[in-house]
């Protein structure tokens, strides 16, 4: 995670944008709705925003604008780290940061069009 703008080196995945919230989630066991077994591991969920420039249309009128685009970024973390993990994003709370992902195999994204 870095605060500072840094090159961007010329392959890769980016996420660029202001944290703004941590969550988490501890691992466990439960039942689906239809009673089979499930479980589930340890997660920390960044939660972003970017802002956007938009134009919209207003009674024939051509308005520019800036919207809020929110994303959330979910990383896997061993239990035993979950709580010192939490508390490193913590620490970067309502700052600007540029990531670089690292997308499983076969990872599904949806794209916006750039104008």
């Amino acid at each position: 995670m870095s605060e500072q703008k840094k090159d961007i080196e010329y392959q890769g995945i980016y996420a660029h944008g202001m944290l703004e919230g941590v969550d988490f989630t501890v691992a466990g066991k439960g039942t689906d709705d239809k009673g089979n077994p499930i479980k589930w591991d340890s997660s920390i969920s960044l939660n972003f925003s970017t802002l956007e420039s938009i134009t919209k249309d207003v009674e024939g009128m051509k308005l520019k604008t800036m919207a809020k685009r929110p994303f959330i970024i979910k990383l896997s973390c061993d239990t035993d780290l979950l709580l010192p993990e939490v508390a490193k994003w913590n620490n970067s709370l309502n700052k600007m940061l540029h990531l670089r992902l690292q997308p499983s195999k076969n990872a599904m994204f949806k794209l916006s069009e750039d104008k």
